[in-house]
């Protein structure tokens, strides 16, 4: 069953916070949200980018030889913060230290077709640059910090 588009943001809120209290009851000193709002480990952070592509998708080989369909992209920029009110939700909703994921430059490089870079090495850095602006603006306000 799918929820309403009208109650997506409130169910997914529901559900980090059953996540939040579930390590809580375990006893984990550092929290994450649960990742409750992304579809995949990298996906949404990636396709919230300037350049990518997913209209016009293309392949990557995979490590096991196999084809997989991935975006295309050209210039990786970030348009905007893409996991900031995930920090500020978990934050509001725990006084434990807190993580958040965002995925690695390499990672999102072999999850793309290079339709714009000279080499691999500079698609990488261009999501580095991406990467690096989404944890600086991130750590950048004192409340979210994880070492809190």
């Amino acid at each position: 069953m799918r929820v309403a588009p009208e109650w997506l943001e409130q169910a997914r809120d529901d559900a980090t916070i059953l996540a939040i209290r579930d390590q809580e009851r375990a006893g984990l000193d550092i929290l994450t949200d649960g990742e409750m709002r992304r579809e995949s480990y990298s996906n949404r952070f990636a396709t919230a980018l300037e350049g990518i592509d997913l209209e016009n998708p293309g392949t990557v080989v995979s490590r096991t030889g196999r084809k997989n369909l991935v975006p295309g992209c050209g210039p990786v920029r970030r348009k905007y913060p893409v996991q900031v009110r995930d920090v500020e939700f978990l934050r509001a909703n725990t006084d434990r230290s807190i993580k958040m994921t965002v995925p690695g430059p390499f990672t999102m490089s072999q999850q793309a077709q290079n339709d714009f870079y000279e080499t691999e090495e500079a698609l990488a850095m261009a999501y580095a640059a991406a990467v690096n602006e989404e944890i600086r603006t991130v750590c950048g306000r004192g409340r979210h910090r994880s070492n809190r």
